[in-house]
Order: C-alpha cells, then structure tokens, then sequence
C-alpha cells in the first residue's frame, strides 16, 4: 500500500517539528545548567579581594571620583597625586556607579566617594544610550550586584534581560575584582550652538512614561540606598562644569531631584555648573570639559575637595 504524497509530507514535517522541539529544550537545558554553574560561581567568591584598576593592585583607601563621561573627561587624577583615582566611565548608568561604589566600600578601600549626578542621570527619560547600556554592561556587574538589582532589570525589560544573560561567561562572573574607569583626555573643542528644539526637549523629558520613569525612580533610589547603607562613607554628589550659553532641559526636575537628598548627614552637593566660568577653549562641546579645560579645572577641584 502506498503512501499519498500528502501524508508522506505531514510525517517529514511532524518529524522535523518534533526534532526541533528536541533540540530546543536541549538548548535550553544547556543555558539553565550553564545560568546556575555562573550563578554558583558568583556566590563562592572570596568574602575579601583586592581591588584591580588598570592592571594594577590598589593600595591604601582613596577618594575615588565617579560617574559618566561627565567626570571621566574633567577630572584628570593624574594631576592630583595618588590618593584620588578617577573611575569614571562614558555612558554608565547610575546603577552600574552604585555597584562599582559599594564593591569598593565593602573591600574597605574609600572613605569618600565623589558621584557625578547631573542631568543625564535623570535624562534616563526617552535615552535610547541609558537603555542600551543598562543591558550592556549588565554582565561585567552581574557578580557584584545584589537581588533587588538583578530583580529590577529583570523586570524592568524580561526579553534585553534574557539575552544579557545568554552571553554571561567565566570571565565575566570572575571580573568582580577589577574596578573599571578611568580618566579621558579629550582632544576636541567643538563648541557648536545648543539644538534649538529645546523645548522639544523639555516635552520629551516630561512625557508620561512609565517604562522610562522607572529608571529615573531607580537611579534616586539607589545612590540614595547607597548613602543610607553606607553612614561611614562621606559622599559629595557634583555636577560637572557646563558653558555659559548651556541650557539644562529639566533643571527644575534637576534642583528638585537635589533637594531629594537633604537630610543625610554623610553627604553634599557640589554644583561646578554654577559656580566656575571656563575659556571657551576649555570645553569640548556645551557640557563636557576637554583636555584643556580639565587641566585647569581639576586643581581647583581637589581644592574644593580638600576644604
């Protein structure tokens, strides 16, 4: 008895979806065995490590300055001798500075921390670069990050959240004792007029969105976790110099979001938009100093830091 063409193709597509599942479950029994074995790693590192930067051993407590690409190109720890260490990092969201700043508190290496906190930390709103980078750097901080951080960016976006996690390896979960960051010397100075949409700008900011928004909450209450933590740490939250002709989008949102953190008695704020005035030669654009700028910039700095 012969089969009819129609069955013999309804056989060889059962057979092949059937494969398919089989090979999907093995697929995902792989990644479930290979998410545990990384998770059990990250929970038999050692209580105490010593803390790497560049390639280098850190010794002694210091101040450490960090934030995005803000303090990463106006502060030149270089110039401000061994104590201070600028661990700055271009487009790294607030969480990721919370979880580089209590690694290096729980290793007893600081007793002061320097925050960039500006308004790109609250410009989360509508940022595709905050988005992406959320996601992106998730797997050099997984082993250093506690439950409800892990928590929020699973809930935060399931699916960017998953695929971070597919691509987690043994250097990564092991890369919990280096500290990333650093200085930036920035070459440019391109001084060019502030878009003129800017009250599109303000529009976006405050658009109603809670995915966004979301963000926004999160960033105020994790440096604000961080400092509650931490009452034997001084922080000093600043915000980086701007040009005179800068206009801040959310200021207002901004001031209020400051006024957030009265009442901690470990902490200050420190507002170098408003209180230095630059050359015109010293900014690489609107709000970031160059190399120029941050030559001169950085001893009046640790000036202010030493008061």
């Amino acid at each position: 008895m012969s089969l009819s063409p129609s069955s013999t193709s309804s056989s060889d597509k059962g057979r092949f979806l059937r494969r398919l599942a089989g090979y999907l479950s093995l697929a995902a029994l792989f990644w479930l065995v290979h998410l545990c074995s990384m998770v059990l790693l990250t929970l038999a590192k050692p209580r105490h490590y010593t803390l790497h930067h560049s390639g280098k051993p850190i010794s002694g407590k210091k101040v450490f300055i960090m934030g995005n690409s803000h303090t990463e190109c106006a502060v030149n720890d270089a110039m401000m001798g061994g104590r201070y260490l600028n661990v700055s990092q271009s487009a790294e969201p607030i969480l990721y500075t919370t979880v580089k700043a209590q690694n290096i508190i729980d290793m007893g290496m600081a007793d002061t921390l320097v925050i960039g906190y500006d308004k790109v930390v609250m410009q989360s709103i509508g940022s595709e670069v905050q988005e992406e980078r959320l996601y992106a750097m998730y797997r050099e901080y997984f082993s250093q990050m506690d439950m409800d951080q892990h928590r929020f960016l699973m809930r935060h976006d399931p699916w960017q959240w998953m695929k971070s996690l597919l691509f987690l390896n043994y250097w990564d979960v092991s890369s919990y004792s280096k500290i990333r960051g650093r200085y930036r010397r920035l070459e440019r100075n391109r001084l060019e007029p502030q878009d003129s949409s800017i009250q599109a700008q303000r529009a976006e900011l405050q658009r109603a969105d809670g995915r966004h928004a979301s963000i926004e909450r999160w960033n105020t209450h994790s440096i604000q976790n961080l400092i509650r933590r931490n009452p034997q740490v001084y922080f000093i939250l600043v915000r980086m110099p701007v040009h005179r002709s800068y206009v801040s989008p959310n200021e207002k949102e901004y001031m209020s979001a400051v006024d957030g953190f009265r009442g901690f008695g470990n902490l200050c704020f420190v507002d170098f938009a408003r209180s230095i005035d630059l050359p015109d030669s010293c900014y690489g654009d609107l709000n970031h100093l160059n190399h120029t700028g941050a030559a001169l910039f950085t001893p009046f700095f640790k000036k202010v830091l030493e008061l």
